[in-house]
């Protein structure tokens, strides 16, 4: 009683001894953890992209229509500098002011180099009258710029060549479409400007109803009475 029988299936010839029991273990636990550490190891990958993606800068170029004016926009929309800005642009710019065009063409070209863009900061160049592009068909109707820039902190990425590790500057290399079709068939907001010019206009018929009431008051306006002459005033001594 209490005995265990000899034919128990641990006792058999071809069963694991606790030695190897032992290691099996042993082996197992080491495959879940290095199953966990390639886990926490890609997660930590993800998490530095991350935190990169947040701290690098970025460039936006597009079209901005203020009022009635066709504008280029670029803006640095992160909150890292962005240094070394070149700009591409196909076709040319074309403008019914050929003036406009062809400072943005110069700009957008290997000619200029923008050596810093602040953080939030923006540049904006006229390129037209939106109702006068409009009226010109052979202008494009889509624009192709190309820009390329760095990071302003000089981050450096590890490359090898050669069997050597060798330092080279992080440099971002972008691509935007502007649209002019895109921007006609859609609803714009109203800017400041539009708001400060609808603000002038009716202060301004407010003072040209001030103005005609007064010149209206002017005409009914009784006579004035003349002024008392000399003769007058010795008629008046003498009745007195």
């Amino acid at each position: 009683m209490g005995m265990v029988s000899s034919d128990a299936w641990w006792n058999n010839s071809g069963a694991p001894t606790p030695e190897e029991w032992t290691a099996l273990f042993a082996g197992g636990t080491l495959v879940v953890a290095s199953i966990a550490a390639i886990f926490a190891l890609v997660q930590l990958r993800a998490f530095f992209n991350a935190q990169w993606d947040q701290a690098r800068p970025y460039l936006v170029v597009d079209f901005v229509f203020r009022s009635s004016l066709m504008q280029v926009e670029i803006r640095n929309i992160s909150r890292t500098a962005a240094a070394e800005v070149n700009l591409r642009v196909a076709p040319n710019f074309m403008s019914t002011n050929a003036e406009d065009a062809a400072t943005l063409n110069f700009i957008f070209s290997p000619s200029w180099q923008l050596e810093l863009l602040a953080p939030g900061r923006r540049i904006l160049h006229t390129l037209d009258t939106a109702f006068l592009y409009v009226d010109h068909p052979e202008f494009p109707q889509e624009y192709v710029v190309h820009a390329t820039y760095r990071d302003a902190n000089a981050r450096y990425r590890w490359r090898w060549r050669r069997g050597r590790p060798r330092r080279t500057t992080v440099k971002y290399d972008e691509t935007f479409r502007l649209s002019f079709t895109q921007w006609s068939r859609s609803s714009l907001e109203l800017d400041h400007d539009g708001k400060n010019s609808a603000s002038l206009s009716r202060i301004d018929k407010s003072l040209d109803r001030i103005g005609g009431a007064a010149m209206f008051k002017n005409t009914i306006r009784p006579p004035s009475t003349p002024a008392p002459t000399n003769e007058s005033v010795q008629d008046w001594l003498g009745r007195q």
